[in-house]
């Protein structure tokens, strides 16, 4: 093993954080879900901050990951990643003043995006533990 593979290996610190660091987002995507079905239609103003909540909380999430795994230049997609979703809190906001339609137009181009951001080969730590089958 060289010196690059052993320095591209992930700690047990790594791994540990990335499994929290999933598990938070899926809770997080999790308790969203729910709350825009329990109040989405019945709470007007509760279904217009989680419109715009939960792309600016993918924004912080991917600042995040990125920051721990080598910043913006060692994780491109993430860094765009972040730029599309602050966009898209931003460009949910003016569409909230549109309409529902446009703020539905707005979250599926966002979900496209993000969507093929995450095709692009995973951080550094995981894609080490990828590699180990870890």
């Amino acid at each position: 093993m060289t010196n690059e593979t052993l320095e591209k290996l992930p700690s047990t610190q790594d791994e540990r954080w990335l499994q929290s660091y999933y598990l938070v987002r899926a809770a997080v995507a999790g308790v969203w879900v729910a709350a825009a079905f329990a109040f989405g239609a019945s709470v007007p103003a509760l279904a217009a901050a989680l419109l715009l909540a939960y792309p600016a909380w993918d924004a912080a999430a991917n600042v995040m990951d990125a920051r721990r795994h080598g910043g913006a230049k060692r994780n491109p997609t993430q860094a765009i990643n972040v730029v599309v979703s602050v966009l898209t809190t931003v460009a949910v906001a003016v569409a909230l003043t549109m309409g529902m339609h446009a703020v539905l137009g707005v979250f599926g181009v966002w979900a496209s995006l993000a969507g093929l951001c995450s095709l692009q080969p995973p951080s550094a730590a995981g894609e080490a533990t990828a590699r180990n089958g870890r």
